[in-house]
């Protein structure tokens, strides 16, 4: 957000000056601001002394950095989700007539997997892709091990391509 030329407490002194008697449009042309920033700034700070806007903007200030917060803590629940595979809402497809969730192979076409029967033997990877309030894709790679079931590495990025894919996987290895 772009920040004001003006402290809260010169818009206020704007605002007093107006209410003294003084012309509006003088005092736009003298100070060097607009009439719907002196009626948005009237709005906002009305009434209110200096340090009472001091003490509103420190609050914007919280809020703006509380609301960061939360959008973290947020990313940090979904990732926890992916990572112990919570899906709450799988998405169907269809696929030859019938309802499959989606990433599923049709029976037909299915192959028996490879058991593990040691730590660190067969892995499995699993892509996982969301949108952050803002539009921006979020992508997670899951690689689990399947004798433990533990999550060997999760990595989460805006994108995942092939070599970062083979990178991630070579570490995991």
């Amino acid at each position: 957000m772009r920040k004001s030329r003006f402290t809260p407490g010169q818009i206020i002194g704007f605002l007093k000056q107006a209410e003294a008697g003084m012309v509006v449009t003088e005092l736009f042309r003298q100070h060097g601001f607009s009439d719907a920033t002196f009626y948005k700034w009237r709005a906002k700070y009305g009434g209110m002394e200096a340090a009472g806007a001091q003490h509103l903007k420190a609050l914007e200030a919280e809020n703006g950095r509380l609301k960061k917060l939360l959008v973290e803590a947020h990313l940090d629940i979904e990732a926890l989700k992916i990572g112990f595979g919570v899906n709450a809402s799988p998405a169907t497809q269809t696929r030859g007539g019938a309802q499959v969730p989606r990433g599923q192979v049709p029976t037909a076409l299915r192959q028996p997997l490879e058991r593990a029967f040691a730590p660190n033997e067969v892995g499995s990877t699993d892509f996982v892709s969301d949108a952050l309030a803002s539009g921006r894709k979020l992508q997670c790679l899951v690689i689990a091990d399947d004798f433990t079931h533990e999550c060997a590495d999760i990595a989460v990025d805006h994108g995942i391509g092939g070599p970062y894919v083979t990178r991630t996987l070579d570490q995991a290895a």
